[in-house]
């Protein structure tokens, strides 16, 4: 039988501390794009191409006169756009009960201040089936912006703390 979600974790792992030159890399802030071709290259769902950049959710890369041109939808690099055009399977204020929803393959969102818009995503790889002495269960987030693959346990992850956040599991 086959992992699910195998090919998406295996371009997770591999790009998560890097990119893929076939896109564009967002300075400010490229944890959608990154999550959005995690689901492309990871064969969950096929780009819906429209000629505006408000609608469907697409990345052209095309040939310029010198290198490559990238045009993209928001739904594809922006954090908040991407969720909701996606749409939002559970939702919670509870880092624990979030954390007990998730398994390999998860798109995961958080809004900071928890005001209804969505400030960051990531892609579940692995999950602890136990929760030890954390209070949650341990999850590894392979992210950009800041580009990691870690287990929410580590110190340079992030993803547990926070008082007002709210936390989402992204459908596709």
């Amino acid at each position: 039988s086959t992992i699910p979600f195998a090919d998406a974790i295996v371009y997770a792992s591999n790009y998560a501390e890097g990119w893929n030159l076939n896109y564009y890399f967002f300075n400010s802030g490229d944890c959608a794009n990154f999550v959005s071709q995690i689901l492309e290259n990871g064969n969950i769902c096929s780009q819906v191409v429209t000629n505006s950049v408000y609608s469907g959710w697409w990345h052209k890369r095309t040939q310029a006169t010198i290198g490559y041109e990238h045009t993209h939808s928001l739904s594809w690099t922006m954090a908040d756009n991407f969720t909701k055009y996606m749409g939002i399977s559970y939702t919670t204020t509870n880092h624990s009960a979030f954390s007990a929803s998730l398994s390999a393959g998860s798109i995961i969102s958080v809004d900071y201040e928890n005001d209804g818009d969505w400030n960051h995503v990531g892609f579940v790889t692995q999950v602890a089936y136990s929760t030890g002495n954390l209070g949650y269960y341990d999850y590894e987030v392979a992210q950009h912006s800041p580009g990691y693959i870690l287990w929410t346990s580590d110190d340079g992850n992030g993803w547990e703390t926070g008082s007002s956040r709210a936390y989402a599991r992204v459908l596709y």
